[in-house]
């Protein structure tokens, strides 16, 4: 089946994905990438499959911090690349990228301004419903695009990401809180000038399973406000 694949990244172009996936297994992916002249080009990759299934996120000049597997997108089906605004109350609804599909997830690279103010104060990331059906999500931040990896209350907190994401949170209207600057152990630190992503997933923790009626699309809004230091 045809799957939208949106890259709104500064350096990306738009596209398309189609994939086959088993659970744990191997992922055939086809993209089809449209430049700004119209023109298309596709290309296939075979991937394994993660908690769902994806292809490539987007990339940055800006310095990641290092800790991660590297890009986790090819183990889903469909996915919504796009920058994060930083503040100024500025949101991403999924709605204006096309629709926020049942079984897609969402890339949302964060670039920390490199003269980001640092402190005690803390900043947030928030995903919510937004003209679409309530619907429990499963989000995360994470040095890393589409990492899903081992979110289970209870984990320890891993600030480097490398067994998991740096904080993760569910809900229908879910949030990860943030430090600018080394912080405290006590919630997840960004760095100025380094890359982030905010990761987002139709799952339901309760049915263990997509919480987004299949063939849909859920809608929500992505907001990350960082803090007034």
């Amino acid at each position: 089946m045809a799957r939208v694949l949106l890259f709104l990244a500064t350096l990306t172009a738009c596209g398309g994905s189609e994939a086959s996936t088993g659970a744990g297994g191997a992922t055939s992916t086809s993209v089809t990438t449209a430049a700004s002249n119209g023109a298309t080009t596709t290309t296939s990759a075979n991937a394994s499959s993660g908690m769902g299934t994806s292809a490539s996120g987007s990339t940055s000049a800006a310095t990641g911090t290092g800790g991660g597997p590297g890009d986790l997108c090819a183990g889903y089906p469909s996915v919504l690349a796009v920058d994060m605004p930083w503040g100024n109350g500025q949101n991403v609804t999924t709605g204006a990228l096309g629709g926020f599909a049942w079984d897609a997830v969402i890339a949302g690279r964060i670039v920390v301004p490199a003269n980001a103010a640092t402190g005690s104060l803390l900043g947030t990331m928030v995903v919510a419903e937004y003209q679409g059906p309530p619907t429990t999500r499963a989000i995360s931040l994470s040095t890393t695009p589409c990492d899903f990896r081992d979110m289970t209350n209870g984990a320890p907190v891993d600030p480097q990401g490398a067994a998991h994401p740096m904080a993760w949170s569910f809900g229908n209207t879910a949030s990860i809180n943030f430090f600018v600057g080394p912080g405290d152990g006590s919630h997840a630190a960004l760095l100025p000038g380094h890359v982030y992503y905010l990761n987002v997933q139709n799952y339901s923790i309760d049915l263990m399973g997509n919480s987004c009626t299949s063939m849909t699309k859920c809608d929500a809004v992505l907001n990350v406000s960082p803090p007034n230091n």
